[in-house]
């Protein structure tokens, strides 16, 4: 999981059932954001920065997903 940890930062652009839909500021790629209790927080219109884990899904049309991972949990993995 170490390796995979990755920072991102997004705007939402908009969310459904089990998603929140957001767009890389950086690089323009569009991700889905796993709901979860890390997620609660994020409102669509804003940006945030957070840590997820990629997996990508699908075979032929290929869809990013994150997994965000809490703040202290990647604090505990840099020690």
């Amino acid at each position: 999981m170490g390796n995979k940890l990755k920072l991102y930062r997004c705007i939402f652009l908009k969310e459904n059932k089990d998603y929140i839909i957001g767009k890389d500021i950086f690089n323009s790629k569009i991700y889905n954001i796993k709901k979860s209790e890390e997620t609660s927080e994020f409102k669509i219109g804003t940006d945030n920065s957070f840590y997820a884990v990629e997996e990508e899904n699908g075979i032929l049309f290929k869809k990013s997903i994150l997994e965000v991972v809490n703040y202290n949990e990647v604090l505990k993995m840099a020690k």
